[in-house]
C-alpha cells in the first residue's frame, strides 16, 4: 500500500509530535546538571541610545561577550571608529570594507579568518561584507571590566557625527530551587 505525499507528510509530523511530548520528561526525570564554579552573574550589554545618523541601526548580539550588528542603508559612507579613534569599519550600499591597520583588526580578523585576503595587497581595507550590514565583538563591550557606559563613535562623509551609547549591566543568574 502506498500513502500519498500528504499523507505521508501528516503521519511523519504525527510521530514527531509523540516523540515530542515523549523526550522532555525522559529528559527531566534526572534534574538539572550540576556544575562547579558556575558564574552567579551575567554581564548583559545594552543599547541605551542610537547613533543619530539616519538609516543606521545597530544591536546588541547576546553571547558571552557580547557584540553589536550595524546595520546602514544610508548613501554617505558611514565610518565606525575603532578603540583609539581611526577608521575600523566603512558601510555603504556596496557592504563593508575593514581597516587592517586599525588597533581593533586583530579582534575582526581572529573572528573571520578569512578576511585577510584581498585583491589589492597593498590597500589596508578590504571587504567583510557584500551587505551593508556587518557583526562583530566590539572591545567596548568586553566584559572583563564589568558594568560601565561605552561608546562607538560613528560619522558619514558628508560630515553627520554621532555615538552608538550603551551599558554593561550585572544581571544574577537565576538560582536552582529545585534542591
Amino acid at each position: 500500500m502506498q500513502m500519498t505525499k500528504k499523507a505521508l507528510t501528516l503521519a511523519k509530523a504525527a510521530m514527531f509530535a509523540l516523540l515530542g511530548s515523549a523526550l522532555p520528561s525522559t529528559l527531566l526525570a534526572h534534574g538539572a546538571v550540576e556544575v562547579d564554579n558556575a558564574p552567579e552573574h551575567i554581564i548583559q550589554a545594552s543599547i541605551r541610545q542610537s547613533a543619530a545618523i539616519p538609516g543606521l541601526s545597530a544591536v546588541i548580539l547576546d553571547a558571552p561577550q557580547p557584540g553589536i550588528l550595524v546595520s546602514y542603508r544610508g548613501s554617505n559612507v558611514l565610518t565606525v571608529e575603532d578603540t583609539q579613534g581611526q577608521g575600523l569599519l566603512r558601510f555603504s550600499p556596496e557592504g563593508v570594507m575593514a581597516n587592517r591597520s586599525s588597533a581593533d583588526w586583530p579582534g575582526l580578523s581572529e573572528a573571520r579568518p578569512g578576511m585577510v585576503s584581498s585583491r589589492n595587497k597593498d590597500s589596508s581595507w578590504v571587504k567583510v561584507s557584500a551587505t551593508p550590514s556587518f557583526g562583530w565583538l566590539d572591545p567596548r563591550l568586553g566584559v572583563e571590566d564589568g558594568e560601565r557606559l561605552w561608546r562607538i563613535p560613528v560619522m558619514t562623509d558628508s560630515g553627520a557625527q554621532s555615538e552608538i551609547k550603551g551599558r554593561l549591566t550585572r544581571n544574577p543568574l537565576p538560582k536552582d530551587d529545585h534542591h
